[in-house]
């Protein structure tokens, strides 16, 4: 099997909502996504998947780098994904057999601020 452990967001802001980084979750079996917050946030996270029948876009960048998700259009929340923050944490998605081609991280911001590192780990053929 293969792995790719990636950044998705770094040093993000939390005073604002955000979307990190997507992945192009083509051949992937498994994957787990951890995000790390510090300071005071209160807001919410959420995974966002699309099946959008796209090419990887290698020109969009943040400051993580290129955003192979940059030509997808419609996201969607997947359900049940969603964790409340009220204050420095992490968190650890686990997902087994995805059967979407994309996924991302939304946050949305309620106040407080602080800062997120959130990284990838997928494991395919």
């Amino acid at each position: 099997m293969r792995f790719a452990p990636v950044y998705l967001a770094q040093n993000q802001s939390m005073a604002s909502s955000f979307k990190s980084t997507g992945v192009d979750l083509n051949q992937t079996v498994l994957y787990s996504i951890e995000a790390v917050f510090s300071g005071a946030p209160v807001g919410s996270f959420n995974l966002e998947v699309s099946n959008d029948i796209v090419p990887v876009d290698p020109s969009n960048t943040n400051p993580v780098g290129p955003d192979p998700a940059g030509n997808v259009v419609n996201w969607v929340t997947y359900t049940g994904s969603s964790t409340a923050v009220s204050g420095s944490g992490n968190f650890l998605w686990n997902v087994l057999e995805a059967g979407y081609r994309w996924v991302r991280v939304s946050y949305t911001a309620t106040s407080g601020s602080g800062s997120c590192t959130i990284t990838f780990s997928g494991k395919g053929v």
